[in-house]
């Protein structure tokens, strides 16, 4: 089996753990683990050429016919930052006809917001107005260069060496910030970390109980929700990480007793981005290792 180690993809960076869990999602043969040193960074097993693969997968990605396309693939509506219930019920019709979660990903009819459904905590508001899907679609246009230029994009990812564009990414990592810079400074991101952490919310699908959000990961603590996220030693699946993160949670996400005898062996939490002034309303989520 061929095992290949990310260093590029750490566990005290959200949007890395999360674009190592999209591998998983995106490659159904490709199994992860977790190194034990103090920052954890991914271990992926199986597949063929890694690079080449991931790059494969993102390049024939059809985003466009995603159930939160911007255009309807049906060719009915639009699906704007806003949702009503008619246009997320069109939407959904779409998502189980074709097997697609991406809608969950994004909005769920379980809650309300002040204006329209409630979003994910992992699709912030963004700027005039763009989508999640518009976010990932920047991304995606950065790897549109062909297989060959895009395996060595994947390849400097993973290894920590990626190419850092001017971009908004997903639109929650405090890294896309640099700590001295002005509110309206451009973000600057990696955009296969970014492409990938989106296929790593297929396991965080947003849910409601009919009054307000509650989606998977968030856990409340003392103040606000945080969203909390484990490592672990065994390669794992995606469904078999997706059973793990049933068992983790369960346990309140931070009891290392409860949940060291499933082979979880680390466990980290999001730390809200301090606004630099009353300019600053970026939304963005730190880290932290809880144990």
């Amino acid at each position: 089996m061929t095992v290949y180690q990310a260093p590029g993809l750490t566990a005290d960076w959200l949007n890395a753990w999360l674009a190592a869990v999209g591998v998983t999602v995106l490659l159904p043969t490709v199994t992860l683990s977790w190194t034990t040193d103090p920052s954890p960074t991914a271990t992926l097993h199986g597949g063929g050429p890694l690079e080449t693969e991931v790059a494969t997968a993102l390049a024939s990605a059809d985003i466009d016919s995603m159930a939160i396309a911007r255009t309807s693939p049906s060719g009915r509506g639009q699906m704007k930052r806003t949702v009503d219930r008619e246009t997320f019920r069109w939407r959904a019709r779409l998502a189980r006809r074709c097997h697609d979660g991406s809608l969950e990903l994004s909005v769920t009819d379980l809650a309300q917001e002040q204006h329209g459904l409630a979003h994910s905590p992992f699709d912030p508001p963004a700027p005039r107005g763009v989508t999640l899907h518009d976010l990932l679609r920047a991304c995606l246009d950065y790897l549109a260069v062909g297989v060959g230029e895009a395996r060595g994009m994947v390849s400097q990812s993973l290894q920590g060496r990626g190419v850092r564009v001017s971009a908004n990414g997903l639109g929650f990592d405090a890294r896309r910030f640099a700590g001295s810079v002005q509110a309206d400074a451009n973000p600057y991101v990696d955009p296969v970390v970014e492409a990938l952490a989106f296929f790593g919310l297929r396991v965080f699908p947003s849910r409601g109980d009919g009054r307000s959000p509650r989606p998977r990961g968030w856990l409340t603590g003392v103040g606000r929700q945080r969203f909390h996220w484990p490592v672990w030693a065994q390669p794992l699946d995606r469904w078999a990480i997706d059973a793990l993160l049933d068992v983790f949670y369960a346990a309140g996400g931070a009891s290392a007793a409860a949940v060291r005898r499933v082979g979880v062996t680390g466990a980290f939490a999001t730390v809200y981005h301090r606004p630099s002034g009353q300019q600053d309303v970026n939304r963005a989520y730190a880290a932290e290792r809880l144990w």
